[in-house]
């Protein structure tokens, strides 16, 4: 519960705290909205310290908000759609494939500032960023730590990520494929080798960077692989994010053996000999729990062609969904039966995806798109959808996304005009209706972007 308190003038230690007066804050949590309050923040630990009762005339007309987490993108993915940018999958994943390739490693560091520029525009404070393997370990063969333990500085691939004294919090998903199961083992090796990087990173609970496993998809990981990551995350306990059922290929490579997967985008990766897989299952989702690994830790990016059975599995098991509107829009796919999950009670949590299949990485501007499609659902859900709900993916829900005590201060500020009277009823649709140049100031652990 909690408590609000009149406080009296005060003197504060501005190298230690900050107090930000507004005339209204969300806390995101069973309390109350509040009027005309200030939020105390402890700037060495990051922390609110407290919310307290103010005299109106002292406050500001600002708004105050959790952050947003965006809970999927790329961000070495930052790369513009064209006119020619292929909408067929197939075209373009080998498209993306070769701008990758052409990247390099300097370009790829300057396309994932770009995108944290882009992403703390529209008031994203916590991301999931998918990172590859072989660009992580890049980045590890010259990598150091600073002091404080929480950043990285390297010249490989993520140097963009991680040279910045300012990110947002990051939950790097670590990308490992591998469609030819006589491969498995090295896979894994490789992962490992990266993550006893990871571990000895001294970093503070709850800090800047953490990792997970992304197992990318069911026509680019065998089903030795994904056995082999089932096994060994019962000792590494790692949150595993999917791309599962986000095209109707998907489903026809895994159902059928056939479509745009099996027979254009394998066979022009070299990867012929395994367009069939091993054994046919109704769906990607279907195969998955046949294998085990979805479990509460585990995401589904996308989820567009799922059925009544795969609602069922996904309840069953306690997995969360990621919803990317925007980028589903994008090719073209079916529409998530987002009202039947959250009906359901299962977790769904909203992310831009990349660049190259969105036309920004605004949380905001998802939002709104998301309100559009989804007119059966609430502009509360959805707000819980891009904050609380997301904490849960990051695995993190007590302390963001939340604007109680001792939460990290990871927030979002508006500025809203004089006249604008904002209530319970109304908080959440107006927020809905701002745009990034309504934002006056980002936060992430009381430290401004």
């Amino acid at each position: 519960m909690w408590m609000i308190k009149t406080i009296f003038p005060m003197s504060l230690n501005n190298n230690r705290l900050k107090k930000i007066r507004a005339r209204y804050i969300l806390t995101n949590d069973t309390g109350p909205f509040i009027e005309n309050a200030s939020l105390l923040i402890d700037k060495t630990s990051g922390k609110i310290l407290s919310i307290d009762k103010e005299h109106g005339s002292a406050c500001k007309d600002l708004l105050i908000i959790p952050g947003f987490i965006n809970t999927h993108t790329h961000t070495d993915l930052t790369i513009e759609v064209k006119n020619d940018t292929p909408r067929i999958f197939s075209e373009w994943v080998l498209s993306l494939i070769e701008l990758r390739k052409a990247a390099g490693k300097k370009n790829t560091a300057i396309l994932r500032k770009k995108a944290f520029r882009e992403l703390t525009a529209g008031g994203t404070t916590s991301i999931c960023d998918i990172i590859s393997l072989e660009n992580l370990n890049d980045a590890l063969s010259s990598a150091s730590i600073n002091q404080d333990g929480m950043q990285y500085i390297s010249q490989g691939g993520l140097n963009g990520a991680l040279v910045s004294t300012h990110i947002p919090r990051i939950k790097g998903f670590i990308e490992i494929r591998g469609l030819d199961p006589s491969l498995s083992d090295i896979k894994i090796e490789e992962f490992e080798k990266a993550q006893n990087f990871l571990l000895k990173l001294k970093t503070a609970p709850y800090g800047g960077f953490s990792f997970g496993i992304s197992a990318h998809s069911v026509y680019s990981v065998s089903k030795e692989l994904f056995k082999k990551i089932v096994k060994k995350n019962k000792k590494w306990r790692l949150d595993i994010t999917i791309h599962a059922s986000e095209s109707e290929a998907e489903t026809q490579f895994i159902s059928q053996g056939t479509g745009d997967i099996s027979e254009n985008l394998l066979t022009n990766l070299n990867l012929r000999k395994f367009s069939k897989p091993f054994e046919t299952f109704r769906s990607p989702i279907a195969y998955l729990d046949s294998l085990g690994i979805l479990t509460p830790r585990t995401s589904i990016i996308h989820a567009n062609y799922i059925a009544s059975k795969d609602i069922e599995i996904i309840k069953r098991s306690g997995v969360s969904v990621i919803h990317c509107p925007r980028s589903n829009a994008f090719f073209k796919s079916r529409v998530l039966p987002l009202r039947k999950l959250l009906d359901n009670g299962i977790n769904v949590s909203l992310g831009t995806d990349s660049l190259y299949s969105n036309s920004s990485l605004s949380m905001l501007d998802e939002l709104k798109y998301a309100k559009k499609i989804h007119r059966n659902v609430t502009a509360r859900e959805l707000f819980h959808i891009a904050t609380v709900n997301g904490a849960k993916v990051l695995n993190m829900p007590p302390v963001t996304a939340t604007l109680k005590k001792g939460a990290l201060a990871d927030i979002v500020i508006f500025r809203i005009p004089r006249g604008l009277m904002l209530c319970e009823n109304n908080i959440y649709d107006n927020i809905l209706s701002f745009d990034n140049n309504d934002i006056l100031q980002v936060l992430t652990g009381g430290k401004e972007f």
